[in-house]
């Protein structure tokens, strides 16, 4: 069962996109747009993460150039679109990678 916090952190259609995200970062938006996208951050925990992890790939990737999404890494193309499909099975993925094992499952089964 997803939680309301969870359920919460997701991408809307209401939500800018990566391009509008890295316009942002550059100051390439027009001033309304601009404030627009700024007041939505301030809300949307979900696209603060994106823009962080773009601003900080974009710079790192081509220096002053703006990179698009298909700059991405593949792996964490592979995470972002994981973690959109199917948040809990991502995220049980992750802590099992994490700690080196396969999560439990809460079974109501004797032994």
């Amino acid at each position: 069962m997803r939680s309301s916090v969870a359920a919460r952190f997701c991408k809307l259609a209401s939500c800018p996109s990566a391009e509008t995200l890295l316009l942002h970062e550059r100051d390439a938006l027009a001033l309304e747009k601009q404030w627009s996208v700024r007041v939505h951050l301030s809300v949307c925990d979900f696209c603060g993460a994106e823009f962080q992890l773009l601003s900080k790939h974009a710079r790192a990737a081509s220096g002053d150039a703006v990179a698009g999404p298909a700059a991405i890494a593949a792996h964490m193309r592979r995470l972002a679109e994981d973690l959109l499909a199917a948040p809990e099975q991502a995220t049980a993925k992750l802590i099992g990678a994490f700690y080196g094992k396969e999560p439990l499952e809460i079974t109501d089964a004797q032994t």
